[in-house]
Protein backbone atom coordinates (compact mmCIF):
# COMPACT_ATOMS: atom_id res chain seq x y z
CA UNK A 1 0.00 0.00 0.00
CA UNK A 2 2.77 2.39 -0.96
CA UNK A 3 1.53 5.99 -0.82
CA UNK A 4 -2.07 4.80 -0.55
CA UNK A 5 -2.88 7.50 1.98
CA UNK A 6 -1.38 10.28 -0.16
CA UNK A 7 -3.04 9.01 -3.35
CA UNK A 8 -6.39 8.79 -1.58
CA UNK A 9 -6.00 12.29 -0.11
CA UNK A 10 -5.24 13.69 -3.57
CA UNK A 11 -8.23 11.83 -5.03
CA UNK A 12 -10.60 13.05 -2.31
CA UNK A 13 -9.33 16.63 -2.59
CA UNK A 14 -10.02 16.51 -6.34
CA UNK A 15 -13.57 15.37 -5.50
CA UNK A 16 -14.06 18.42 -3.26
CA UNK A 17 -13.40 16.80 0.10
CA UNK A 18 -11.08 18.55 2.53
CA UNK A 19 -8.42 16.14 3.77
CA UNK A 20 -6.78 17.75 6.79
CA UNK A 21 -4.52 14.97 7.99
CA UNK A 22 -3.46 11.40 7.36
CA UNK A 23 -1.03 9.08 9.01
CA UNK A 24 0.32 5.63 9.52
CA UNK A 25 -2.32 2.90 9.91
CA UNK A 26 -2.90 1.90 13.52
CA UNK A 27 -4.37 -1.52 12.93
CA UNK A 28 -5.28 -4.04 10.31
CA UNK A 29 -8.71 -5.01 9.01
CA UNK A 30 -9.91 -6.72 5.87
CA UNK A 31 -12.11 -3.85 4.68
CA UNK A 32 -12.04 -0.07 4.69
CA UNK A 33 -13.98 1.56 7.52
CA UNK A 34 -15.30 5.09 8.02
CA UNK A 35 -15.71 6.54 11.51
CA UNK A 36 -18.00 9.56 11.90
CA UNK A 37 -17.16 11.79 14.89
CA UNK A 38 -19.50 14.73 14.13
CA UNK A 39 -22.86 15.24 12.44
CA UNK A 40 -21.54 15.40 8.84
CA UNK A 41 -24.19 13.01 7.51
CA UNK A 42 -24.09 14.25 3.92
CA UNK A 43 -20.33 13.76 3.81
CA UNK A 44 -20.80 10.28 5.28
CA UNK A 45 -23.37 9.40 2.61
CA UNK A 46 -21.02 10.69 -0.09
CA UNK A 47 -18.14 8.58 1.23
CA UNK A 48 -20.41 5.55 1.63
CA UNK A 49 -21.33 5.78 -2.05
CA UNK A 50 -17.79 6.60 -3.20
CA UNK A 51 -16.16 3.74 -1.28
CA UNK A 52 -19.07 1.32 -1.77
CA UNK A 53 -19.36 0.80 1.98
CA UNK A 54 -21.78 -1.52 3.72
CA UNK A 55 -23.34 -0.54 7.04
CA UNK A 56 -20.91 -2.80 8.92
CA UNK A 57 -18.05 -0.63 7.63
CA UNK A 58 -19.51 2.58 9.11
CA UNK A 59 -19.03 3.51 12.75
CA UNK A 60 -20.82 6.47 14.31
CA UNK A 61 -18.80 7.51 17.34
CA UNK A 62 -19.57 11.07 18.52
CA UNK A 63 -16.44 12.75 19.87
CA UNK A 64 -16.34 16.51 20.39
CA UNK A 65 -12.60 16.33 21.12
CA UNK A 66 -11.76 14.76 17.74
CA UNK A 67 -9.54 16.83 15.45
CA UNK A 68 -11.41 15.50 12.39
CA UNK A 69 -15.07 15.07 11.46
CA UNK A 70 -14.57 11.74 9.70
CA UNK A 71 -11.78 9.18 9.82
CA UNK A 72 -11.22 6.77 6.95
CA UNK A 73 -9.27 3.62 7.74
CA UNK A 74 -8.09 2.36 4.37
CA UNK A 75 -7.58 -1.31 3.64
CA UNK A 76 -6.79 -3.49 0.66
CA UNK A 77 -10.33 -3.40 -0.71
CA UNK A 78 -9.86 0.31 -1.55
CA UNK A 79 -6.78 -0.39 -3.70
CA UNK A 80 -8.96 -2.16 -6.27
CA UNK A 81 -11.35 0.82 -6.38
CA UNK A 82 -8.93 3.77 -6.27
CA UNK A 83 -8.46 5.09 -9.82
CA UNK A 84 -4.95 4.91 -11.24
CA UNK A 85 -2.95 8.10 -11.18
Amino acid sequence: MVDLEQRTATYLNAKGMQVVEFGVPTGRASRTRVILYTSKLYALKYLRDLFGLESSQIVIQPDTASTVDIEIRLEGDWIAILPAE
